[in-house]
């Protein structure tokens, strides 16, 4: 559960960052999705693979129902690994933003100091 409202918030923080700068809040937004598709694909693999009718490993790894399964749980772990990536590319992109927006605004202090 604590999961899904970390979702949620981190979802809302990508709204409001896209309208300050909408690079960061669409790569704050792409990880949220990722991140949650990835989870639930990994939460359904495991649903499935717990009702398959498959009864020892080694059946169920042979199975073709078994292999979509397994795949389809990697390609999630794979989604989420990639979202938690954009997370921090998005983080790192909004860093260097605000630095940049420092280093005008430093400019204009020094600018106006000079003049006055």
């Amino acid at each position: 559960m604590a999961f899904l409202w970390n979702a949620l918030r981190d979802a809302v923080s990508a709204l409001v960052t896209m309208g300050h700068d909408p690079r960061v809040g669409l790569l704050d937004l792409a990880s949220v999705v990722l991140r949650l598709s990835g989870v639930a694909g990994l939460v359904a693999s495991v649903v499935l693979a717990i009702l398959s009718p498959a009864r020892t490993w080694s059946e169920f790894v042979t199975s073709g129902e078994g292999r979509v399964l397994l795949a389809v749980a990697l390609l999630s772990l794979i989604a989420a690994g990639v979202g938690k990536w954009v997370t921090v590319r998005a983080n790192s992109v909004y860093d260097e933003s605000e630095y940049r927006r420092y280093v005008r605004m430093q400019r204009r202090v020094e600018q106006e100091e000079s003049r006055g």
